[in-house]
């Protein structure tokens, strides 16, 4: 808005977006947005930190958790199971509670695999392409199956009560159903063969509401279970470009946005992430979700975000987050890749932002964010949930469902409460807040041309504790900049200057927090940063902010 006097105010009242390289120059938009989440709608807070549920490593020294799964038994017994190398094999191991100590149950898992781990009549299972191993509520363990057809499978899901195998390496078209209910009897007759132009073997297994999905590099299709017969499998080509690049990047949330006749599948492929929308009993409908994030998924690293490692994409894991409503992707950056490389970058999609563009995608877009950790690696090479107690933050029947990642031995409860620095491996980071938001040019108002001079930002954050927000302000691409800085305190409204503004407002027991900060620059378009540095280590929300100036050949 512009006075008469040539003043202008551009106001951000609304701050629940996500990155945006994909879209014109003309738009204002947000290029990076790291760190920080919305889950609060209309207002950005900084991420807490990650947070190992022990203190000593799982196994040997250095070596990779390639899975973890919460097992929930029909008595009630919850247990945590993690996979972790070793030095010719990898084990599983079950969490103690009380010990805080992992317990290796002494079965063989090949290394350099990431295991299939998923619950099947009430009992847990794990497929690495070698042997398929299962457990019970009381740890005995046991070996059903088939040795030539079920037992080398790599990956698998549970469909119309039986347990679904694929990636058998002599069979690598073709997936494998069980009895119902039962993993130790197999019909090798009963094996279905994907045949595609190109030949391609399955990558991924998976379900969305009544369909069974199976994915190659270059497909995916849906399988559906026409009658009690296991004979009778109907299926439909729902691409023949892409599919998922590995089964643990698959993941379907059920029952999506409140109503119980849509699903939704979200899996990771080699031209980015993809949607799967199922509303009603139609057929799943296939969306990409890349073009925000397009030239981060090309390997290219473009102002702020970036690059992604393409040769790791074929171990991509995934998982959703309910507490933030969130679907949460494990990737490595370009830059960091090496033969031995390791997850060290979360990228988290809104899920109502998805189901919102699935429904109007000309109207809406994919909102994504970053989460990594610029002073160390992140741990984030597998991804999952688990239900933690809220005060003991450890697995419990009675807890919420919280998101664990692992790495190297450890794992870690993210976003834990009252965690405001990452806790690696014993060790304190500070975790980086960045937003940086394009395109202040005053073309809403026709004065896109012109010269205007950029004086002050106001911003109005909620903070606990003393901390400061620095500004920097970029003029027409890079021409020239100013850097200030935000004093946060949750004691006092306060300017720039340090002087009182105002009496403050009660939020959630915290005050809003109004400050200044001056800019004093001159250009045609503007660009602005805000961030920490990692010096804001308690809860911090940024609601909205206005910039205000003058359009100079209008004074």
């Amino acid at each position: 808005m512009i006075d008469r006097d040539g003043q202008f105010t551009w106001d951000e009242d609304n701050v629940f977006d996500g990155i945006r390289q994909d879209v014109s120059e003309s738009v204002r938009k947000y290029r990076i947005v790291r760190n920080c989440h919305f889950a609060n709608r209309g207002a950005l807070t900084k991420d807490r930190g990650v947070k190992p549920l022990h203190a000593s490593r799982i196994g040997s020294t250095g070596k990779n958790t390639t899975g973890i799964l919460d097992c929930h038994f029909n008595n009630g017994t919850q247990i945590l199971v993690a996979v972790n190398e070793g030095a010719s094999n990898a084990d599983a191991y079950t969490f103690d509670t009380t010990t805080r100590a992992w317990t290796a149950q002494s079965v063989s898992i090949a290394n350099a695999v990431r295991p299939m781990m998923v619950m099947f009549a009430d009992q847990l299972h794990i497929a690495d392409g070698t042997t398929l191993r299962r457990m019970n509520a009381s740890k005995s363990w046991s070996t059903p199956g088939d040795s030539t057809y079920s037992n080398p499978c790599k990956f698998g899901t549970v469909y119309a009560n039986r347990l679904i195998l694929s990636g058998n390496a002599n069979y690598p078209q073709s997936f494998f159903p069980s009895d119902v209910r039962d993993s130790g009897t197999w019909d090798a007759s009963l094996a279905v063969d994907v045949t595609e132009a190109q030949g391609e073997r399955i990558t991924a297994l998976g379900t969305l509401g009544t369909f069974l999905i199976v994915g190659g590099e270059t497909f995916t299709r849906a399988y559906y279970l026409g009658t009690a017969s296991p004979r009778d499998w109907d299926g439909d080509v729902l691409s023949s470009r892409v599919g998922p690049v590995h089964h643990s990047s698959y993941v379907e949330v059920p029952a999506a946005g409140g109503n119980a006749s849509s699903n939704f599948g979200f899996f990771w492929s080699r031209e980015g992430p993809m949607m799967l929308a199922q509303i009603g009993s139609g057929l799943p409908v296939m969306k990409s979700l890349a073009d925000p994030l397009r030239r981060a998924i090309r390997g290219i690293t473009f102002e702020g975000l970036d690059g992604l490692a393409v040769e790791s994409y074929d171990d991509v894991t995934a998982a959703y987050v309910p507490e933030y409503d969130e679907i949460r992707f494990s990737l490595i950056k370009k830059d960091n890749y090496s033969a031995t490389a390791r997850a060290d970058t979360v990228y988290c999609l809104s899920l109502a932002s998805a189901i919102a563009y699935a429904d109007r995608p000309w109207e809406n877009a994919p909102i994504w964010r970053i989460r990594d950790n610029g002073n160390q690696t992140l741990p984030c090479s597998t991804l999952a949930t688990a239900r933690l107690h809220p005060d003991t933050h450890l697995p419990s029947v009675d807890g919420t469902v919280r998101g664990l990642s692992a790495q190297d031995g450890f794992v870690y409860e993210m976003d834990a409460i009252d965690q405001y620095v990452d806790n690696i491996e014993g060790t304190d980071y500070s975790i980086p807040f960045l937003v940086r938001k394009d395109n202040y040019d005053g073309h809403e108002d026709g004065v896109r041309s012109h010269t205007k001079s950029l004086r002050t930002g106001w911003f109005r954050t909620t903070m606990v504790g003393e901390y400061t927000l620095f500004t920097r302000a970029i003029v027409d691409g890079g021409r020239s900049e100013s850097v200030g800085s935000i004093s946060l305190d949750a004691g006092l409204n306060t300017w720039g200057d340090g002087s009182v503004w105002g009496d403050g407002d009660d939020w959630n027991n915290s005050e809003f927090v109004n400050s200044r900060s001056g800019l004093g620059i001159l250009g045609k378009k503007f660009d602005l940063e805000l961030y920490d540095n990692g010096n804001i280590q308690g809860d911090f929300q940024l609601n909205s902010w206005s910039l205000l100036g003058y359009v100079e050949d209008r004074r």
